[in-house]
């Protein structure tokens, strides 16, 4: 039974880590091409043009506190798991075997990840509205 056990909180580990890089991977798409839609749209004076300018300034913001939330999540997962893991490594004398590292590292991971997001949601925003005020 300990193999399943094993095998199934890797595999949610890995479930984990693998949501996570979709949420920061879709969040960074959306910024970037966020970035040029809207700073082509600041500076015009059609309703059109406005509009889409605003949703694409809310849809930032949004998915950005979504990707924060989901990495926040995935952070707690991951140290949930980890300890599981060590848990069950200790019980069976093998912790030692176990990267003192390696949950250091997954943590460092997870808060590159929403500095990336954070800042390139910030970025989103910030230059748009720049362009805005400035033109």
């Amino acid at each position: 039974m300990l193999p399943q056990v094993h095998q199934h909180v890797l595999s949610e580990l890995d479930r984990s880590v693998r949501a996570d890089t979709v949420f920061v991977f879709g969040a960074v798409v959306l910024d970037v091409v966020s970035i040029a839609v809207t700073s082509s749209l600041a500076d015009s004076k059609s309703a059109t043009a406005q509009a889409v300018f605003w949703l694409f300034m809310c849809g930032v913001v949004v998915v950005t506190v979504i990707a924060a939330t989901a990495l926040r999540n995935g952070t707690k997962g991951c140290l949930a798991y980890h300890r599981a893991l060590i848990s069950m490594y200790e019980k069976h004398g093998v912790a030692e075997h176990f990267p003192a590292e390696g949950l250091r590292t997954g943590l460092t991971r997870y808060r590159l990840y929403f500095a990336l997001v954070c800042l390139l949601g910030f970025i989103a925003v910030a230059v748009p509205m720049v362009v805005k005020v400035l033109s």
